[in-house]
């Protein structure tokens, strides 16, 4: 599959094919600020081929985390622990602070006995999260779904089956047992928030009735937020859900349609204000137009100048039999990086590694917020270029679409250079000060 960078190199390159090569250069975080050179150089068979002179430039400026949440969907049958750690620090190390990994609640009732409660897997998987550094917060699955099966409930998505799991005392029954053995879970792992999810965008296919009895008595059970995927086409029915739901995950397209249609993150800033809600989004690879330049700009400038506060896409990988055989399974595999098949690590592709760098664009830009702020009596010559700078960043576009029309490589460069040169000179002024 083109779309893989494969660390080895290839065994051969014949006349009259392309083969694209990518170089990752890991700058260790303690490296002294300087100029460092070198020369890139690709042979074959013992012989130079070519050479290309490197230049790397390390700042003197140091970046801070970020604020927002970023890390995809995670959630893969049939892995080792080692394997999935091998992955945790993959993740980790393109930017992720947190994984949308939501185990669920098992519900059994073997014959007619007392209901078994199996939550074994969420506590694997939070301790996964919480040994690489990633989270809180922790998505789990209650898995109200199931404890309504176990209730006698037919599952349908229906008004008529909303209205029975509302009237079901053995569902309450059922599933406020799972939700006491989650929240003693929480306590006893220390590790952080457990945000609750239980399906995915409840506005399509009859959904929501059900997705909202869920809600009402979930809130009755406990305080833990809410978390739910969905689209903002229309008003109306995002108004209905506001009350039941805690972190909006808006579809990252729609909000790009949202604001073709006249609207602004302005305008979303106030919504979420007045419903006291955190957004987050998810913009996926789902087509051949979302390149990778796209993902760069989803988690930079792109989520910088909106007012999510994360961004959680589909899907870290998923496919079926060979990962890097599009067409061996009718899964429609995915993949930002997949097990090497021989070697214990993963294999990258371009989409992932501007994942990282769009991460890094935030990280540049939301330090820069934070130097402004921490400067903001000052009215140094320093602090007004620095201020300016920041402004046409700000102004220049708020959709992915447009801005990938419009940036070019030069561009990202530019921009780079200009955020390290204001950062260096806002913290010579602090040290003045």
């Amino acid at each position: 599959n083109w779309r893989f960078l494969w660390p080895e190199a290839p065994e051969s390159v014949k006349a009259g094919q392309l083969r694209q090569l990518v170089v990752t250069v890991k700058v260790p975080d303690d490296t002294p600020a300087g100029v460092y050179s070198g020369t890139l150089a690709v042979r074959g068979n013992g012989t130079a081929v070519a050479s290309l002179p490197v230049t790397l430039r390390v700042a003197a400026c140091k970046l801070d985390p970020t604020r927002r949440r970023i890390g995809p969907y995670y959630g893969i049958r049939g892995v080792s622990p080692e394997q999935k750690r091998i992955e945790m620090q993959d993740l980790k190390e393109h930017g992720c602070n947190m994984l949308l990994w939501h185990e669920h609640v098992w519900y059994n009732k073997p014959g007619e006995g007392r209901p078994e409660f199996i939550i074994g897997n969420i506590r694997e998987a939070i301790e996964l999260q919480r040994e690489a550094g990633l989270g809180p917060p922790y998505i789990v699955d209650p898995s109200p779904l199931r404890a309504a099966d176990v209730a006698g409930i037919k599952r349908e998505m229906t008004p008529e089956y909303a209205q029975a799991v509302l009237a079901s005392k053995e569902f309450r029954k059922i599933y406020g047992e799972g939700i006491r053995q989650l929240q003693a879970l929480e306590k006893e792992l220390g590790a952080g928030e457990f945000v609750y999810t239980w399906m995915d965008e409840v506005l399509n296919e009859g959904r929501y009735a059900a997705w909202e009895a869920f809600a009402k008595i979930t809130r009755e059970l406990c305080d833990n937020r809410i978390y739910i995927t969905f689209h903002n086409r229309r008003q109306e029915p995002v108004d209905r859900m506001a009350p039941w739901m805690d972190v909006r995950c808006y579809h990252g397209h729609t909000l790009d349609w949202w604001q073709d249609e006249g609207h602004d993150w302005q305008e979303l800033a106030d919504e979420l204000k007045a419903d006291g809600d955190e957004a987050w989004c998810y913009y996926n690879i789902r087509e051949i137009a979302v390149t990778s330049e796209w993902v760069r700009l989803c988690n930079g400038y792109w989520l910088w100048r909106s007012p999510l506060n994360g961004h959680v896409p589909w899907k870290y990988y998923s496919y079926g039999n060979n990962p890097f055989d599009d067409l061996d399974s009718d899964r429609h595999d995915f993949a930002y990086a997949a097990p090497h098949p021989t070697r214990p690590e993963m294999v990258s592709t371009l989409e992932w590694e501007c994942f990282r760098e769009g991460v890094d664009d935030l990280r540049y830009l939301e330090t820069l917020d934070n130097r402004l702020k921490a400067l903001a009596k000052s009215n140094a010559p320093a602090l007004r270029a620095a201020r300016a700078f920041r402004q046409q960043l700000w102004d220049f576009g708020s959709k992915v679409p447009d801005l990938a029309a419009r940036l070019t490589a030069t561009d990202y460069a530019t921009r780079r250079e200009g955020l390290v040169k204001h950062l260096e000179a806002l913290d010579a002024l602090a040290r003045a000060q």
